[in-house]
């Protein structure tokens, strides 16, 4: 027995140069490789071998971005500007204020000035828009082809479907304040955020349709804040109070974490989180976008490319991409990727 088991293993030995070769060839032309030598049941019985009775080699190629634990983390990628595209489907100049990215590639903008949502295909081209019955602010994806935009002049929040690439109506929720901001927190929850009155503002859980978790209440000129996030664990989340130049994190007992003021964020707008929780906050007077790591440390400071007045953000972590808009003369979406 022991002798057999030796010569197998010869064998498989005298396999495995050319199993190098085919790995270093595969290696060669791709970015991510799986592999996997699969061999006969040998141990059945040890009858003379042949190189063939070994096994097989089985490779399979697998692009990067599908592969979020090979890929660079995020605090160590450059950002590059890559697309810049128009969206213009009235005769009002539109104001993007709420922007999310849906499966499929699929965008969908709220526009303010004009009260109505824009479901955008794959190539950006403009497929259906859904009138609102009051002004919106923001949006995000909900989960199984739904979404939520929040109407701030009604203090509600309408839940949407795009199911089949149509928007219909498909519930309101009725918030205790004016809601501005508002984030998904997965499982059909979400976040949101806005001005509670007396120069305050406060955010809330929201799940099953109502609210859960009702937060302090947060001084701030105007009581308005704007946007809203939350991490991937859903621990932590993230305000942005333009008034005061700042991003807020809190954790989820509305705890305040840690506030980011640096003097290069002047009426800080939207906020997003990728997937290593690295934080992205738009700076609207001062044209950029700074990235946070999740303890409030400047990672870097986006300037180049980032467009007059960035408004909302975002992201698509699957891809290492994300949209922003702007609310200039000539609003325009522009789509930025981590290299």
């Amino acid at each position: 027995m022991d002798i057999q088991k030796f010569l197998t293993a010869e064998k498989i030995k005298s396999q495995l140069p050319l199993y190098y070769s085919q790995v270093r060839e595969k290696y060669d032309r791709t970015d991510t490789l799986t592999v996997q030598v699969k061999f006969t049941p040998l141990l059945e019985s040890f009858l003379p071998l042949s190189s063939s009775d070994i096994g097989k080699l089985e490779t399979k190629t697998v692009s990067t971005y599908t592969v979020p634990g090979l890929r660079k983390p995020t605090k160590e990628c450059q950002v590059e500007k890559i697309e810049t595209f128009d969206v213009i489907i009235s005769r009002n100049s539109p104001y993007y204020t709420g922007i999310t990215i849906l499966p499929r590639d699929r965008v969908m903008l709220v526009d303010n000035i004009n009260s109505q949502c824009i479901l955008l295909n794959n190539s950006h081209q403009v497929v259906t828009t859904y009138k609102l019955t009051g002004k919106p602010c923001d949006i995000c994806e909900v989960g199984d082809e739904e979404v939520a935009v929040n109407v701030y002049d009604q203090n509600k929040i309408q839940i949407l479907s795009v199911m089949d690439d149509v928007i219909s109506p498909v519930r309101t929720i009725t918030t205790k304040y004016t809601c501005y901001g508002i984030a998904a927190a997965g499982n059909g929850e979400m976040v949101v955020v806005g001005d509670c009155g007396n120069d305050k503002y406060c955010w809330s859980l929201i799940r099953d349709g109502r609210e859960v978790y009702y937060s302090d209440q947060y001084d701030s000129p105007s009581g308005r804040s704007n946007y809203i996030a939350i991490n991937n664990s859903k621990t932590r989340v993230y305000v942005t109070v333009f008034k005061k130049n700042s991003l807020v994190c809190f954790n989820m007992e509305g705890k305040m974490q840690y506030t980011y003021s640096p003097d290069n964020l002047t009426y800080p707008l939207g906020v997003a989180v990728d997937r290593d929780d690295n934080i992205y906050v738009v700076g609207s007077d001062s044209h950029n976008i700074h990235q946070l790591s999740p303890e409030g440390c400047t990672l870097q400071v986006i300037t180049t490319g980032v467009p007059k007045d960035p408004c909302a953000i975002s992201f698509d972590n699957s891809k290492d991409t994300f949209i922003i808009t702007n609310y200039s003369e000539k609003p325009k979406l522009h789509i930025y990727q981590l290299k």
